[in-house]
């Protein structure tokens, strides 16, 4: 796919209700930092079709069990770190990438989340809404997708 022009109807449109599900997600994070499972379990369908609508091969496979596995492992020994909510989002996420932006999304979302974290005076015990740091990864890879092939 080398533009956006080349993506057929029902790709977009599932990307689109995607969006509109992670923006619903940050609003949540940012207001009560907390993010409710019926929203996840509802993008849940539309990662699984974005995902049948691409090339799979083992490497895509074994580079989601490996970064889900890293991050379950940082959450069972800093459960204050990362909440689960943020662990199921990038995995339902990385199901509809294709395996060379998995590693830029985890990148640009820890990146945007440090940036959000430097941008104004927090105590240490006060958590970070993270979703919107991902969201916005997840946005611009979108965006990005055609040069990136």
């Amino acid at each position: 796919m080398s533009s956006y022009q080349a993506w057929p109807p029902s790709q977009i449109f599932l990307y689109s209700i995607l969006l509109l599900l992670l923006a619903l997600m940050a609003a949540c994070d940012l207001w009560a930092y907390w993010i409710p499972d019926s929203l996840q379990l509802a993008c849940l369908p539309f990662s699984c079709f974005l995902a049948l609508l691409q090339a799979w091969d083992g490497w895509k496979l074994l580079a989601i069990i490996l970064a889900l596995s890293f991050l379950v492992l940082l959450q069972a020994f800093y459960p204050h770190w990362l909440g689960g909510a943020d662990i199921k989002l990038l995995g339902l996420l990385w199901l509809s990438l294709p395996l060379r932006t998995l590693a830029l999304l985890l990148g640009l979302a820890a990146g945007l989340g440090l940036l959000m974290v430097g941008s104004r005076p927090r105590c240490w015990r006060q958590p970070i809404p993270f979703v919107p740091a991902i969201a916005l990864a997840y946005y611009l890879i979108l965006a990005l997708l055609p040069w990136l092939s």
